[in-house]
């Protein structure tokens, strides 16, 4: 069973057989000049010019419900012929996604969490192409049917469900959607006795309400938490890349260290002047002690033949760097 209605055919995506990518910093150019707070249908339409360029002319369309099977070999025949394009703004949104989450007005964080989130997730983890092939072989043989089902009552002989096209019991009932993004549903004695006793707040959309960069619980210090019990604070909270960073955050945290990794930082400065040296001197360890990594880019002189003149490149650099960069 699904949690919302994607049982339905649009989650039947499948991974492309070979992965490519489309330049992210292009993309986050863009959305940096996007206004905060941001909403819902800004971001959309920074992002509809990239849907179009990789082939998606028509949303609706795109998202339009479909026969599964129908909707499964389709997606079957993409990944074999490198047609999953969608795949590539998928990889590359994810991240920019999570950096923007809480620019989101609060209105428009609680309708993509209830309308959209689900459907974010099926085609950024889409299903792997071998299990694809097994999927489409038991709906071809019709051992397997995806409904959508309307609602669920427990019996004393099992589980009664109501779907659009007919009423099915079944004995035995497994959600399998992942994890409970909700605290108020989950059964846990530990989190309830949390929340009791102030050891954390809920957040409004359903996870714990924790520190956005170290993670730990804003009611008590020493407490953290992660992956889906933060949702709310953060968007993305299953993939294993993010785990892996926040848990990282949170070990830099405990024993005293800053939470953020270095940020690369250009310097770009004229490699025929002698005028910069004191300069550099007095700026590379302020920069360092913000833990901003500088590396030097000396720019030759452009009257000497034979020897590229660097500054004509800057314009080229991203716009974040401007505020960093030294240009002769």
């Amino acid at each position: 069973m699904a949690r919302t209605s994607l049982c339905s055919s649009r989650t039947l995506e499948v991974m492309p057989q070979r992965k490519g990518f489309i330049k992210k910093s292009s993309t986050e150019r863009d959305l940096e000049e996007l206004p905060q707070p941001l909403s819902i249908q800004r971001l959309s339409d920074r992002l509809k010019p990239f849907l179009e360029q990789l082939g998606v002319q028509d949303w609706q369309a795109f998202l339009q419900k479909k026969d599964p099977l129908e909707q499964l070999s389709h997606g079957v025949r993409a990944a074999e012929r490198d047609l999953a394009h969608w795949r590539l703004l998928s990889d590359s949104a994810a991240p920019i996604f999570e950096r923007y989450w809480r620019c989101l007005e609060t209105k428009d964080q609680v309708e993509f969490m209830r309308e959209w989130n689900s459907i974010w997730y099926a085609f950024v983890h889409a299903m792997p192409y071998d299990t694809a092939l097994q999927l489409q072989k038991v709906l071809r043989e019709g051992k397997v049917k995806v409904l959508e089902f309307t609602s669920i009552h427990e019996t004393k002989t099992g589980f009664e469900i109501s779907t659009a096209e007919q009423q099915l019991h079944a004995d035995y009932l497994v959600e399998a959607t992942g994890f409970e993004v909700d605290i108020s549903k989950i059964r846990s004695s530990l989190l309830d006795s949390s929340i009791l006793s102030g050891l954390f707040h809920q957040h409004s959309l359903g996870g714990l309400t924790v520190d956005q960069y170290t993670l730990e619980s804003t009611a008590t210090e020493g407490i953290y938490a992660i992956g889906s019990l933060t949702t709310g604070v953060h968007f993305y909270t299953n993939g294993i890349d993010q785990n892996v960073a926040h848990a990282s955050r949170i070990a830099r945290h405990l024993v005293g260290k800053r939470v953020h990794p270095p940020a690369h930082v250009a310097l770009i400065i004229p490699g025929n002047s002698v005028l910069w040296a004191s300069f550099l001197t007095l700026v590379v360890p302020a920069m360092m002690e913000k833990l901003l990594i500088p590396f030097i880019y000396l720019a030759p002189d452009p009257k000497v033949p034979g020897k590229l003149n660097l500054s004509s490149r800057v314009k080229s650099f991203p716009r974040i760097l401007w505020r960093f960069c030294f240009v002769a």
